[in-house]
């Protein structure tokens, strides 16, 4: 017997409304976050990073996909750049930073762009 697997892409399980849950979290007691929290947060962000650019030949669908995805990583993201500074009062980890420079892109659509724009409030308080 020959059993097939289908691999899920990440957006077919509902991957942005999971980064929706997880910001939910962070805004309503982030003192529940634990550093291993933390660091499965850094490990799957780090994945998606490689995953969810918008490469030649994706169908619309797919952009649509990995731009709900972005917008609701990115808005994760702020919330964790918040979470560092004001919390922890360390500097940003690598990731973050490089998702808010691939953010910040000219190319970048412009609801991405804003998200980080519209909280530019952290920038250069931890350089």
């Amino acid at each position: 017997m020959v059993h097939y697997y289908y691999c899920y892409d990440r957006s077919e399980i509902g991957l942005d409304k999971f980064l929706i849950a997880i910001k939910v979290f962070l805004e309503c007691d982030s003192k529940l976050l634990s550093n291993d929290i933390l660091s499965d947060l850094e490990v799957g962000l780090n994945f998606l990073y490689n995953e969810i650019s918008i490469k030649f030949g994706d169908t619309d669908e797919n952009v649509y996909k990995k731009m709900l995805i972005k917008r609701n990583a990115s808005n994760l993201l702020v919330l964790l750049k918040k979470y560092y500074v004001y919390e922890l009062n360390i500097c940003l980890p690598d990731y973050i930073t490089r998702w808010e420079t691939m953010c910040l892109d000219e190319n970048e659509f412009s609801e991405i762009r804003n998200i980080w724009i519209n909280n530019s409030e952290l920038d250069n308080l931890c350089l």
